[in-house]
């Protein structure tokens, strides 16, 4: 309820401070406590932080010097002297056109709030919650690396025909997308479509010769099908490309039953 009140915002604490230490700059040596409170913070948090939150500690000071602005304008406009305010104008009209016309400031959009939403319920495996965000973003903003999450999201929930629908909207989007085109051939593979997957696979192999993983998933393909020359062709591949030790044991160990295998056809 309390923030909900219309309370005056950090932005107009701060300019009426700056407006105040102008105000104020002649009495600067007793007030000198207070200017160096001000700039002492203000650059140790640029130095170590750079982040709005710290801002709080220094929000006592500045609130100060707003205050005592605007006993100074209140005081202007009764004795009509508005001369004394020219140079304080001049000081924050040319602040609000830096801050407005030249700083280049990022845009936190709508659709940035749901696509964060979406990856930390998709962190925290939620993955129902990240479905509905990330498709709440997409309607904000038509973007293919959010079909790629949002058919992660489904891949997960082992809803593989929703999730081929999302990677095949990333792939219309971006064709060249290479971990679009191995997302959707690993749905197809889940949804025991053998061929399909192989498609997508080759296709990512044409963008990326050195993609490890679809070399081990082409040999799984293969040795499904007991088609074991192949697949040692295609486990031999990966080990030469993957970095993942855990992994390379695992396809070792396949590799080595195929060859019994082989050895007991006398090939």
């Amino acid at each position: 309820k309390i923030l909900q009140m219309p309370l005056i915002s950090f932005f107009l604490i701060s300019i009426f401070s700056i407006a105040g230490m102008f105000f104020y700059w002649s009495e600067r040596k007793s007030l000198s406590v207070i200017y160096l409170f001000i700039f002492g913070y203000v650059l140790a948090t640029l130095i170590f932080f750079v982040n709005g939150r710290f801002r709080m500690g220094i929000t006592p000071a500045l609130i100060v010097l707003s205050s005592a602005a605007f006993y100074k304008l209140f005081n202007i406009v009764r004795d009509k002297n508005y001369s004394a305010i020219r140079k304080p104008l001049i000081v924050l009209g040319s602040f609000f056109v830096i801050y407005y016309f030249v700083i280049d400031r990022p845009k936190f959009t709508e659709y940035d709030a749901y696509l964060h939403l979406g990856d930390v319920a998709y962190n925290n495996k939620d993955f129902k919650g990240a479905v509905e965000y990330y498709n709440r973003s997409l309607f904000y903003k038509d973007n293919y690396l959010t079909y790629v999450n949002l058919g992660n999201a489904y891949g997960n929930l082992k809803d593989f025909r929703s999730a081929v629908a999302a990677y095949n909207r990333a792939i219309s989007r971006n064709p060249n997308y290479v971990l679009a085109h191995y997302n959707l051939g690993t749905a197809y593979t889940q949804m025991g479509d053998m061929e399909k997957a192989m498609d997508e696979y080759k296709k990512v192999l044409e963008m990326d010769s050195s993609f490890a993983n679809v070399y081990r998933n082409i040999g799984i393909i293969f040795y499904i099908n007991e088609k074991y020359e192949d697949a040692l062709y295609y486990f031999e591949k990966y080990l030469q490309y993957s970095d993942d030790e855990s992994v390379k044991k695992s396809v070792r160990q396949d590799m080595e039953t195929i060859r019994i295998k082989l050895n007991s056809q006398g090939k």
